[in-house]
């Protein structure tokens, strides 16, 4: 059974220590045993900040029917932005979209 000194841990309390506390050192295995559940949140969290909050990138491609389909879409929902005055060009390069009002 390895022993830890708890200090060597650095856990910040975010995972609850409930294990058998002996002259400052624990027991590993079962400390792991009763917050696995605790630490793989934990971690999950923590990969999440990590990563940041975009979505993965689609790893599949699109068919080609789907890419037709999404460009159309896209292509009236500009032209209705542009007709409503929504979204004006206003010199090379540079737009205007109004959102309110």
């Amino acid at each position: 059974m390895p022993m830890i000194p708890a200090s060597l841990l650095g856990v910040r309390s975010e995972l609850p220590v409930a294990c058998h506390l002996d002259a400052g050192r624990l027991d590993l295995d079962e400390y792991t045993q009763q917050n696995r559940r605790a630490a793989r949140q934990a971690w999950l969290r923590a990969e999440g900040a990590r990563v940041g909050s975009q979505r993965p990138a689609r790893r599949r491609p699109r068919d080609p029917e789907e890419v037709a389909i999404l460009t159309q879409l896209a292509k009236a929902r500009l032209d209705r932005a542009i007709a409503s005055g929504e979204f004006a060009g206003v010199e090379k390069r540079r737009y205007r979209l109004r959102v309110f009002g």
